[in-house]
């Protein structure tokens, strides 16, 4: 029998005389969901911004009831209950343009997608995705000095050992140092403490709390304790644990209902690899209805927090969020201000812009926590 064979040249005469067939549609492949934005957006905390920076005022310091015998004397002092933080504006810009060239072109059936249709309403997605990513930012590293202040602002370490299951805190945020205070402010009973060289039982409790130890300092669990009790230094082996120990500390020192922590944020492979254990523990996992009915279903419950994916955290690193106790600043209504596409005569295009100039502000570091390797 005899086979037919085409070659290349065969197919040659159809590839010159057919023209290919282009869906005349754009697959949108780039916008993900937004949990953090979303969860600020809930508590009303878009604020409107105004002044030459953003500046606000903490109390910090209470008095220390003594005991008292009736006839002596009493000594009045003074109490220095207030403190004052301080953050300068940022920005950011997203720019673009399209030239009266490319307009020119891109008409007709010639067009298979039109370059001007909704261009200004994909750059303010563009930059409400970049943003989303922003916010985790550390404001004051070096290259960010017009970047948000984010989360990693808060969370500097200091000394931490491998057996330390807290790193010490020591960051700069709002002019005011995140450093623990005089050590005889907080009890010093436990045999191992959650860091060495703090000494004292922090971020745990006692019979010796003074407010004024931990008022600016945020928990920084270390991932790779060896003192978890799980015989590893992974986040797969100890996350559970991590989870459990934020989510007792945390609104144990926040005080009020107000302060409890809401969210606890990771990236896809850490949530994986805790909804894993979190399923084996309990054998299902319990969906969280206010994250559900904003839009994100896969998120679940633990002891009230909404345990989810946010696609811009940094591998390694999980947030245990307070939303009540941020808040966006902008200075245009509806976070973002868009201006254009307006004719450039100069130019010879269409120029457009989407801006933001606020920052966000932590009402404190101690309604933020985080986890990571440390040591």
């Amino acid at each position: 029998m005899t086979t037919a064979s085409f070659t290349r040249t065969a197919w040659q005469e159809t590839l010159n005389t057919t023209r290919e067939m282009y869906a005349k549609q754009v697959t949108e492949l780039i916008m993900r969901k937004r949990i953090l934005l979303a969860w600020i957006r809930k508590y009303g905390n878009i604020k409107k911004a105004a002044g030459d920076h953003l500046a606000w005022v903490y109390e910090y310091k209470q008095s220390t009831p003594v005991q008292y015998a009736d006839g002596n004397p009493i000594a009045f002092a003074p109490i220095e209950r207030h403190g004052q933080a301080a953050i300068d504006w940022r920005s950011y810009i997203a720019p673009d343009a399209i030239s009266n060239q490319q307009v020119l072109m891109n008409q007709g059936d010639a067009a298979l997608v039109k370059l001007g249709a909704n261009r200004l309403e994909k750059l303010m997605n563009d930059m409400k995705t970049f943003f989303n990513q922003e916010m985790y930012n550390d404001g004051y590293a070096s290259g960010n000095e017009n970047a948000l202040h984010g989360f990693e602002t808060l969370f500097g370490t200091g000394t931490t050992v491998a057996a330390d299951i807290v790193a010490q805190p020591s960051d700069t945020y709002a002019t005011v140092s995140t450093a623990l205070g005089n050590a005889a402010l907080w009890s010093a009973t436990l045999t191992t403490k959650p860091n060495a060289n703090a000494a004292t039982d922090w971020p745990y409790g006692g019979l010796t709390t003074a407010p004024e130890y931990d008022y600016w300092s945020p928990v920084v669990a270390n991932i790779s304790s060896t003192s978890w009790g799980t015989g590893s230094t992974t986040w797969e082996s100890n996350c559970l644990a991590v989870l459990r120990f934020l989510a007792e500390v945390q609104p144990a020192r926040c005080a009020d209902a107000k302060s409890r922590p809401d969210l606890f944020l990771t990236n896809s492979k850490m949530n994986i690899e805790l909804k894993n254990r979190l399923e084996q523990r309990f054998r299902s996992l319990t969906p969280h209805k206010e994250a559900t009915d904003l839009g994100f279903p896969g998120t679940v419950e633990y002891e009230g927090l909404a345990v989810s994916t946010d696609w811009a955290c940094p591998q390694g690193t999980a947030y245990m969020i307070n939303a009540s106790e941020l808040q966006l600043h902008s200075f245009y209504d509806g976070l973002f201000k868009s201006e254009g596409p307006e004719w450039y005569m100069d130019r010879q295009a269409y120029l457009m812009l989407v801006h933001f100039f606020g920052n966000l502000r932590f009402t404190s570091p101690k309604y933020q926590a985080c986890a990571k390797s440390v040591a």
